[in-house]
């Protein structure tokens, strides 16, 4: 189990936050069919697990073959996500980016468990097209607050490239360092992206204590 305390506090606030808002978004999905709110809400659970295992596993997991590919759904389904929420009258953006990246994950998940965990380009390969696109496209929207989600995809990526090195064996800086910056990284991110979840018009999401709090800072 994590034996650092401010990494723990940092991880559960973070696994609060992500499985209370991806549950609405769920059951939102289950109550309108809208895409983007099913793969936000996959990403957020598995934004939730990623805490988790790290909570009672330690950051010995992230040497695990198949972390990286896991932790690249988050990105991966925030921006298949905002493809279908942006284009809602293109869906074969989301669909076309969702077979390519789910191609990708295939070919990174078999090389990882043959054993070859040297696959930083495959790694990098998922999640670079999904942060530049969750970077890109809330600005696009040219919905109020959207750029919320701009940040939250800055973080993100940042937190991903850190982890894929990690994850590989050649870190880009000291492995204790990255490893202190990965539990503020994901609050910061589950921050973010929540609020860019909840607070554009076009696809708005009402969370229960969430919402009417920012609706009264916004009056």
């Amino acid at each position: 189990m994590l034996d650092n305390i401010l990494s723990v506090i940092f991880l559960l606030l973070t696994g609060i936050v992500a499985i209370y808002v991806g549950f609405y978004m769920l059951k939102e999905y289950a109550s309108t069919k809208k895409l983007y709110h099913l793969f936000w809400g996959i990403s957020f659970v598995v934004l939730f697990v990623s805490g988790v295992l790290i909570i009672f596993l330690g950051f010995e997991v992230l040497g695990e073959p198949l972390i990286p590919v896991i932790a690249a759904l988050i990105p991966i389904c925030i921006a298949i996500g905002l493809l279908f929420a942006v284009y809602d009258d293109k869906p074969i953006y989301g669909w076309g980016f969702l077979i390519a990246e789910a191609i990708l994950i295939v070919i990174t998940t078999i090389t990882r468990l043959g054993g070859n965990l040297d696959s930083a380009g495959l790694i990098m390969g998922m999640h670079i097209p999904a942060g530049g696109l969750i970077m890109i496209l809330p600005l696009l929207s040219k919905e109020k607050y959207a750029y919320l989600y701009t940040i939250g995809g800055a973080v993100i990526s940042l937190g991903g490239s850190l982890l894929a090195f990690v994850a590989i064996g050649s870190p880009i800086l000291e492995e204790d360092t990255i490893l202190l910056l990965l539990p503020p990284i994901l609050l910061i991110t589950g921050a973010f992206f929540t609020l860019g979840i909840i607070l554009p018009d076009k696809w708005k999401l009402e969370v229960p204590i969430i919402s009417p709090i920012f609706a009264k800072l916004n009056e």
